[in-house]
């Protein structure tokens, strides 16, 4: 049977202590029994002093790593490392597309000559990015509000028992619904450093516009959107053909002045001029709405 030793990996972190202990005057034979190790491993540990010191202290990687991943643009990735520090010491929410179209500047900068096809900032190059730098992915805040569940089950057979009884198909069915766009907030989570413990956040920025969306059951007639803001007449509308239906209210929230003159004038058109049926028969539509307080006010 053979004796040969078994070979045993080393963490960056006990590297690190090897590096220690060769500074103050231990003996490689005296470390190679002590690790476990061969001589030759830590002759190769001081050969490779600068880039295991460099990929512990320089780049944050994790000091449970057992090998040193180099970058193949050292250069870039070290700028955009220094950049999302900078960053993130400002407190700025930065994302995956953030830090890619980031890379892909730099990349640029630093690398003239090269194509600028040659580096497409990829999931797998960012995905060993972070594990360099040890970059985590933290949730800013915000909460998810639960459903009622509940009430689910009941609503389809009561939805489906009436859509039988008037004898009716899917593109008659319409539905629409509210939704408010936050067109200034950041996301809620970030990339962090190695060092952060949490991620916090600027003030929520809350100006909103609402907008109203719907469609046939079957896809086959999308309502255009009715987008509500505050101001009766926005000056981003100054010389702009709107392809929207536009109109406006103190929050910029639905109100029911604006539901009723939206159902009335708006809606009622658009589906008569997708229906030829609607104009010459006993045509029926199913309208589909949410329990705002606002849709059932005459």
């Amino acid at each position: 049977m053979s004796n040969k030793r078994k070979k045993n990996t080393l963490s960056l972190e006990t590297k690190v202590k090897i590096l220690e202990k060769l500074d103050k005057g231990v003996q490689g034979n005296r470390l190679a029994l002590d690790f476990n190790v061969s001589k030759s491993a830590i002759s190769y540990i001081k050969s490779n002093r600068s880039s295991i010191l460099n990929a512990v202290s320089n780049t944050y990687q994790e000091a449970s790593n057992k090998t040193v991943h180099s970058a193949e643009y050292p250069k870039m990735e070290s700028r955009l490392y220094e950049w999302f520090l900078k960053q993130r010491e400002r407190k700025c929410t930065l994302t995956a597309t953030i830090l890619k179209e980031k890379a892909k500047q730099i990349f640029g900068e630093e690398y003239p000559d090269k194509n600028k096809n040659a580096f497409r900032a990829s999931d797998g190059w960012f995905t060993k990015f972070k594990k360099r730098h040890g970059i985590r992915f933290l949730k800013i805040g915000g909460e998810i509000l639960s459903s009622d569940i509940a009430s689910i089950t009941p609503f389809i057979h009561r939805f489906r028992a009436k859509v039988t009884e008037m004898g009716l198909i899917e593109s008659q069915l319409y539905n629409v619904d509210e939704t408010g766009l936050f067109y200034r907030c950041l996301p809620d989570k970030t990339y962090v450093s190695a060092c952060e413990k949490s991620a916090p956040g600027y003030k929520i920025q809350k100006e909103r516009i609402s907008i109203l969306l719907g469609s046939n059951a079957d896809g086959s007639h999308k309502l255009v959107p009715l987008v509500i803001g505050k101001a009766k007449n926005p000056r981003s509308f100054k010389g702009f053909k709107n392809p929207l239906h536009y109109n406006f209210s103190k929050n910029a929230w639905m109100t029911s002045r604006i539901f009723h003159d939206w159902f009335h004038k708006i809606f009622i058109n658009e589906v008569r001029g997708n229906n030829f049926a609607f104009n010459f028969f006993n045509f029926k539509i199913f309208f589909l709405f949410t329990g705002h307080p606002v849709f059932s006010k005459k």
